[in-house]
């Protein structure tokens, strides 16, 4: 999705087990990660939402809590960290080329 409104419009119109986990970028145009993380979880879309920033601060990181994020993820971020998420939020294994 290009900006955060987008991305909560896709998860309400997608089919049901379309998307099994979402890395949300906090700092987006027409609609923040925060702010679409709210409306998602309003909407009772029980898809995992992992924030995904580089601002790796430790008020960024309880605001995103607060938020109900799911998960935590900070730029760059690595193959290794993205198969870790995967495994933990849908029990997805990812094999990673030696």
């Amino acid at each position: 999705a290009a900006d955060g409104a987008e991305a909560v419009e896709q998860l309400v119109f997608a089919e049901p087990g379309l998307h099994s986990l979402v890395l949300m970028d906090l700092r987006m145009p027409v609609k923040d990660g925060f702010d679409a993380t709210i409306a998602i979880k309003k909407m009772g879309i029980g898809v995992p939402v992992v924030a995904l920033t580089a601002d790796d601060s430790a008020e960024t990181r309880q605001r995103c809590q607060e938020t109900g994020f799911d998960g935590f993820a900070s730029k760059p971020l690595l193959a290794s960290d993205l198969a870790l998420l995967l495994e933990k939020h849908t029990g997805h294994k990812m094999e990673l080329a030696a």
